[in-house]
């Protein structure tokens, strides 16, 4: 076991990333299951168990190992002119960009760059891009 704290317990870490607060990906016991965990819950010095990989590396996580194409583009609500505006600020091809990441990582993704997938601004000002693919992002968010 890597670390634990109170009922959560992990083993086989598999990426990290920062999203506000420090995560790392890895195998979960409690659930059995590939989670995010956020490492400032985490005390004490782990506890060494032996092989840490395993059966629970990077391999065994599927999500993880999904790479996912977001596109974004300008509001459609937004006068063509700032719509053209935003191409540009954004590096857009053909009034369009694409980002990939991996699965588990996409809401993170959206959220750095201020798209909230739960919540669809009144003004279009406010948010200014929207996702384009939000039909293919089913399976990683769940759309409000």
């Amino acid at each position: 076991m890597l670390a634990s704290w109170g009922s959560q317990a992990m083993d086989a870490p598999i990426g990290a990333r920062f999203a506000g607060r420090r995560h790392v990906r890895a195998y979960g016991e409690k659930r059995r299951e590939y989670r995010d965990f956020v490492l400032s819950r985490f005390r004490g010095v782990p506890e060494d168990t032996g092989e840490m990989l395993g059966e629970h590396g990077k391999r065994g996580d599927e999500a993880w190992q999904t790479r996912v194409a977001v596109w974004l583009i300008p509001d459609r609500r937004l006068p063509p002119e700032e719509r053209e505006m935003l191409v540009v600020d954004y590096g857009m091809c053909d009034g369009e960009l694409r980002l990939y990441c991996r699965g588990p990582l996409v809401l993170y993704a959206l959220r750095e760059l201020g798209v909230n997938p739960h919540h669809g601004e009144a003004e279009p000002r406010a948010q200014q891009i929207e996702v384009a693919n939000r039909e293919a992002l089913a399976e990683w968010i769940r759309w409000s």
